[in-house]
């Protein structure tokens, strides 16, 4: 559904307050987990199956809880350190860390407690997602003479064939700048703030913007 959620704004002036942006992650639809001997899991997306074994009891918990809802880096890491201790964070963001980049999770960037993007991989592997890129401040960026918009329920969503990923937009503020990015260009400062974002980088090292 769309977002109704109001842009904060500060109560001296009106002026958009800027949230900063977090990276979430979820495991992509029609992914199935299943136990195995011991702490062992097995991910499972179509014919393509990913065999985790001696998980421990933070990085599993971390599996089960990316099935039914979003994390972010902070939600991780509390999680981890609850059920199995501080000293074994690093291990499921090493794990966490691989299922991105060989494209098991999806991705949604949001603003406060309003989602921006979904990034959804269309397929899996190390190839599927595009790489990273850094931006130059001023750049105005247009849109892909390639893009497609269509609509997918009640979100917007972005494919260009050039790239396994569909963008799904649920805030009706990214369908606006789609539609200025696709007319006349867009800078990051003005998208951060008709979406009353922070510029600053996720916490993550994939960014909203990259994609």
């Amino acid at each position: 559904m769309p977002s109704t959620t109001a842009v904060p704004t500060e109560p001296e002036t009106g002026a958009i307050r800027r949230l900063p942006v977090r990276e979430e992650y979820r495991f992509r639809e029609r992914t199935t987990l299943s136990n195995g001997a011991g702490d062992a899991i097995t991910v499972q997306y179509g014919r393509f199956q990913l065999h985790l074994e001696r998980l421990g009891l933070g990085r599993r918990a971390m599996l089960l809880r990316l099935a039914d809802e979003w994390l972010d880096d902070d939600a991780v890491q509390h999680l981890v350190a609850t059920v199995e201790g501080e000293n074994r964070i690093l291990r499921a963001q090493v794990l966490l860390r691989r299922l991105v980049t060989h494209a098991w999770l999806r991705r949604r960037l949001s603003a406060g407690n309003r989602p921006l993007l979904e990034i959804d991989p269309q397929g899996l592997g190390a190839s599927v997602l595009p790489p990273p890129a850094r931006h130059r401040p001023g750049v105005r960026y247009r849109m892909s003479r390639l893009a497609r918009i269509d609509a997918d329920g009640d979100v917007l969503a972005a494919l260009n064939p050039a790239h396994a990923v569909v963008v799904g937009c649920p805030d009706p503020r990214v369908a606006g700048l789609l539609a200025t990015a696709a007319a006349q260009g867009c800078d990051a400062d003005r998208a951060a703030a008709v979406l009353g974002a922070s510029t600053s980088p996720c916490r993550s090292p994939t960014r909203a913007a990259h994609r």
